[in-house]
This record gives C-alpha cells, structure tokens and sequence, in this order.
C-alpha cells in the first residue's frame, strides 16, 4: 500500500486502540474497513489505474476520456 491514506487508514486507528488498551482507557472499539483493495486499485505499478492514465497521456494522438475507457476495457 503506497497511498498515504491507505498507511494512515491502517496504522492509526490500529495504534490508537492498541495504546488505549495497554493503558486501560474506556473506549468502543472502531470497526474500519483496510482499504488495501481500493489503494492498489488506484495506486498499483502497470496495473493501476494512475498507471493506465500515465500511459494514456503519453501515447500519440488525442488521449480522452472516451479513449482511456476503451483502454480499461481492453485490459479488463
């Protein structure tokens, strides 16, 4: 995970209630969903979808977004 929000959505409410434990603080647990998927999703090297944009503006031509969904769709 690369995303500093994914790191951030990870580590501190993890750590938090870690802490809050060791130091036997009244607190309700918080449920998070780990946004890994979402991240490498965006984020992840030639498969992501910055990756797809990257390339989509360097080709030749007019990139859109009408030609970057046809390129999504290709590699679908």
């Amino acid at each position: 995970m690369t995303l500093l929000s994914g790191a951030f959505t990870k580590i501190s409410p993890c750590s938090e209630q870690e802490e809050y434990e060791k130091e036997g603080i009244e607190w309700q647990h918080v449920e998070f969903f780990d946004n890994k998927m979402i991240c490498d999703l965006i984020e992840e090297k030639h498969k992501g979808l910055i990756a797809f944009m990257d390339e989509e503006c360097l080709r030749p031509g007019e990139p859109n977004d009408t030609t970057l969904l046809a390129k999504l769709k290709f590699k679908a």
